[in-house]
């Protein structure tokens, strides 16, 4: 996606990974299922910060759920640009349907305005029923339903002025050594289909 923007007007903050996006950024939004009902939101801003969620549709998005997609941007002297990709193996979706449902929308600071692929009644609230159509999407795999999630975590308290005990003790999720404790664990999410 290229904005034809001057770069002395684009405004670029750096913020953490899902984090609200301020400045100049784009949005896009995808609906596999076609349904106006729920579907994915991406942004990237024109410093390479990301958020995705998942949306329902009053707009409202989740931004727990986390993808694998990635973006790069770059500010030139008349436009800045972004490459979003977007894996099949983070969305799930009816193999079989060869229509999604897309918006692209981008918004600049400077001006206060966004500008949408496809046309917009405000009158209309659910955003993902006015979503142009992306065509040519059947056969792809999607991603699998289930999800292994490690968790390590560290700690070392100190008192200033006196040495940490240099004791060992473990239990099934946690081993202690001198005053530092790790803790681990393991997760696993599995997406139900009917």
């Amino acid at each position: 996606i290229r904005v034809e923007v001057e770069e002395s007007d684009v405004y670029a903050p750096i913020t953490g990974r899902d984090d609200f996006l301020r400045g100049d950024n784009i949005e896009i939004q995808l609906d596999p299922w076609g349904d106006g009902r729920r579907g994915y939101h991406f942004e990237v801003s024109a410093a390479s910060s990301l958020l995705d969620a998942t949306i329902n549709s009053q707009g409202h998005g989740d931004t727990a759920w986390d993808s694998q997609f990635d973006a790069a941007t770059n500010i030139g002297e008349q436009s800045w640009t972004a490459e979003v990709r977007i894996p099949f193996k983070s969305l799930r979706f009816d193999p079989a349907r060869d229509t999604w449902g897309l918006h692209v929308f981008i918004n600049g600071w400077k001006q206060e305005q966004g500008l949408s692929w496809a046309p917009i009644d405000r009158n209309v609230t659910n955003r993902l029923t006015q979503a142009g159509r992306l065509t040519g999407m059947a056969g792809h795999k999607p991603g699998r339903a289930i999800e292994i999630l490690p968790e390590l975590t560290g700690k070392w308290n100190t008192e200033e002025g006196k040495q940490p005990a240099c004791s060992y003790d473990s239990d099934i999720a946690d081993y202690t050594a001198c005053g530092a404790q790790l803790s681990y664990g393991l997760g696993v999410k599995w997406g139900l289909t009917p």
